[in-house]
């Protein structure tokens, strides 16, 4: 058994159920040699042009990007979406699984352009996988970039960015590039020298790929994935050696970062995640200035800001197609991350991190994700309902700080004591309905 099949029947023992036995075989049929590419600067003639705007790109993320976030930021400037990262030989033959994680389509109004982002290491595995969502999407992307060390164990996204695995990666975007009718792009990591990343993404400008996003750091270690900043100057640099889009992805925190990176890059668009996950709104510049902001006033506009912003996410949870329960309380975290810490509140993060998870077989098995629609709406209702503890405990840390502060008070009273509510208060502050800032009970 070669080294990629071994570590694909690793990866995938006992998962899913295949209903299209009459496959290719999961290995690659390339053999997996050095590369003699020689670097080329002309157009690619036969490459497909990317007929939609790349400006402000929500990338993909595992139990993140799902429909209902993609249509929130939608509503806030994305002007392109990726899909979660999904598994090109499960998605290939195994029905199950497509039904589970499709959540994108003709009936899914407003959810375009959208890109579908694969793991993959055999050609063959990749096209039967990607002509299942040809009709749904406007691209098909490869996974050139995934750090961790699943993907090392099965031997895709930033472990195929060494040179052995050249052949087998312009095999990939070539036969998708041949047989597919819309185009192929690739998410792709620096390589170690900007020399061979330029030589890596001109080889995929060559294969027919339409368009690169490139994350600016390098793969790192299993142990350590990150290191410091991303190298935008070095994105501009290989931007402008490549006649295909380049969309520049990392250090975006706020609208500011997006609209700094795109004049210093030249790229044609930006690409941000962990910051859209922390601010929906991040590409319309709504709200960057609450969430960046010290000020008193301004931390109650910051508090409003990311509860609204909650209950618009699970807003489109009930119209639309709904992710599993833990990805919403994971969305949720995400939203209020910057005020559970801000106001030292780690029960509420215990809380958000408990829904959905207390079946852990359903969420290991992928059961979670056919939970019934009524067991969704109470999940929510049970985070909506940790957000006004939430907003309870705020108003009652600012009403002791405002009284510590006066001239009457004694000792000070820390932030972190609306973890124990007084006797007065009743207790359980999530039963009280208290509205804080003049807000609308959610």
């Amino acid at each position: 058994m070669s080294r990629v099949a071994e570590k694909q029947e690793r990866c995938h023992d006992g998962v899913g159920n295949n209903d299209d036995q009459a496959g290719t075989s999961p290995t690659s049929s390339v053999t997996l040699q050095p590369a003699r590419i020689q670097p080329v600067t002309v157009p690619v003639t036969r490459s497909h042009q990317l007929p939609f705007n790349v400006k402000f790109a929500v990338g993909p993320m595992v139990g993140q990007s799902d429909l209902a976030f993609r249509m929130l930021t939608r509503k806030y400037g994305a002007t392109v979406c990726y899909t979660p990262m999904l598994y090109a030989d499960r998605y290939a033959n195994d029905a199950e699984y497509r039904r589970r994680v499709t959540d994108f389509g003709s009936e899914y109004d407003g959810d375009r352009p959208l890109i579908v982002q694969f793991a993959a290491n055999d050609p063959d595995l990749l096209l039967k996988a990607a002509r299942h969502v040809e009709g749904l999407a406007d691209a098909v992307d490869i996974n050139l970039g995934c750090p961790q060390s699943r993907a090392a164990d099965c031997h895709y996204g930033a472990y195929l960015l060494d040179r052995r695995d050249w052949p087998l990666v312009r095999s990939m975007v070539e036969t998708l590039h041949t047989h597919l009718s819309i185009p192929v792009t690739c998410k792709i990591r620096l390589l170690e020298t900007m020399k061979q990343t330029l030589e890596f993404c001109l080889m995929l400008q060559e294969a027919g790929c339409a368009m690169i996003a490139i994350h600016g750091r390098k793969r790192g270690s299993m142990h350590r994935r990150r290191f410091g900043a991303a190298d935008i100057n070095q994105i501009a640099a290989i931007a402008k050696h490549l006649t295909i889009p380049v969309i520049a992805n990392g250090n975006i925190r706020c609208h500011e970062d997006a609209i700094n990176n795109l004049a210093s890059t030249e790229c044609a668009g930006v690409m941000s995640a962990e910051g859209v996950l922390a601010n929906p709104r991040l590409f319309s510049g709504e709200g960057s200035e609450c969430v960046r902001s010290t000020s008193s006033d301004d931390g109650d506009c910051a508090v409003m800001h990311c509860v609204d912003l909650a209950d618009k996410y699970m807003s489109y949870c009930t119209r639309h197609r709904s992710p599993p329960l833990h990805w919403i309380a994971d969305h949720v975290h995400n939203i209020v991350r910057s005020t559970i810490s801000r106001y030292h509140l780690p029960h509420i993060r215990t809380a958000l991190k408990r829904i959905g998870r207390e079946d852990a077989e359903a969420v290991i098995n992928e059961s979670c994700y056919d939970i019934d629609a009524e067991t969704i709406h109470a999940g929510m209702e049970e985070i909506r309902s940790i957000l006004r503890q939430m907003q309870a405990d705020i108003k009652r840390a600012t009403q002791r700080m405002a009284h510590s502060q006066s001239p009457t008070t004694g000792a000070e009273v820390k932030m972190n004591d609306v973890n124990a509510p007084s006797d007065e208060e009743g207790g359980d502050a999530s039963s009280s309905l208290v509205q804080l800032f003049d807000c609308e009970p959610v």
